[in-house]
């Protein structure tokens, strides 16, 4: 089992503050599921935590996709968007919306299958490998900034080699605003922006695929 990406869900019915959506990716049976960890009107965690299993959110995506790979998750313009990442079998990154009215009543226990909006999302590419996003953000300047790598592997599961990765920022419609190199060849899986020292600055944290190496937190100014 894995936990894939998080999110910050704003309040609605049954979850009155707010909550904390941690998702698997799907690529297996044993990564479809979520954990739902309620916030206090202060914003903290409140301990209150449920599981879910994400087969409502993950059929209508399946249904488009030849193997899932959920990466990405971001709340924009009213919806929980959610992002499948391409590999150079499943070339486009898929890119399912959900309204966050739907996501509420999975939130409180329904099983019916949702109907997000699906899109596609392509990136571009390094030496014929597609990018597939890896993780996304709010950007500050508005819309979304994500991360994405070429790495070169066929299907969802199995690692590859890291040709190259990259930081996009989109605007809400997902139309690329910015493009940015990253250096070195990171195979970035988490990504957030903040402040440090007064300046805005993107924080990244890579995966090594090796569980005897630890993961690498880099910080940097924000591009653009």
């Amino acid at each position: 089992p894995d936990f894939e990406a998080v999110v910050v869900l704003p309040p609605m019915p049954g979850i009155t503050a707010g909550a904390v959506l941690v998702i698997g990716s799907g690529s297996t049976e044993r990564r479809e599921r979520a954990v739902v960890l309620a916030l206090d009107p202060a914003g903290r965690l409140s301990g209150d935590r449920q599981q879910r299993s994400l087969g409502p959110l993950y059929e209508p995506i399946r249904a488009e996709v030849a193997e899932l790979n959920v990466e990405a998750a971001i709340v924009s313009a009213g919806a929980l968007v959610l992002v499948s990442r391409a590999n150079r079998g499943q070339t486009v990154n898929t890119v399912a919306r959900f309204p966050l009215d739907q996501v509420g009543r999975w939130l409180a226990g329904s099983d019916r299958a949702l109907s997000p909006s699906i899109g596609s999302l392509r990136l571009g590419e390094i030496a014929g490998v597609p990018l597939g996003v890896t993780d996304a953000t709010a950007h500050p300047n508005g819309g979304w900034l994500v991360s994405a790598v070429a790495e070169d592997t066929p299907d969802s599961y199995a690692d590859g080699v890291v040709l190259g990765a990259v930081l996009v920022h989109l605007n809400e419609a997902g139309d690329v605003v910015g493009r940015w190199s990253l250096e070195p060849k990171l195979k970035v899986e988490g990504l957030e922006t903040g402040v440090m020292n007064g300046d805005p600055v993107v924080v990244v944290v890579s995966d090594a695929d090796d569980p005897a190496v630890p993961a690498t937190l880099a910080v940097a100014p924000l591009p653009g």
